[in-house]
């Protein structure tokens, strides 16, 4: 019996660990998609004032190589 409920209990530490690693994967996942919503909509909101490449460069998240030669 107490083999019986040692095994049951390795099981459960199994699963909780999966269910772990299961959670942070998607924590990561909606952290990563909320993070390119937020860069599309800035994109959106900003780029009709962008006044020339580097300001649009700098939505993007991208450098304007010209400036730095």
């Amino acid at each position: 019996m107490l083999i019986e409920a040692r095994k049951l209990s390795i099981k459960l530490e199994c699963m909780t660990m999966v269910g772990r690693r299961f959670a942070r994967k998607i924590r990561v996942e909606a952290a990563r998609t909320l993070r390119g919503v937020v860069r599309i909509f800035r994109i959106m909101v900003f780029l009709h004032s962008a006044k020339d490449l580097s300001s649009v460069l700098k939505l993007y998240g991208a450098e304007d190589l010209s400036v730095a030669d």
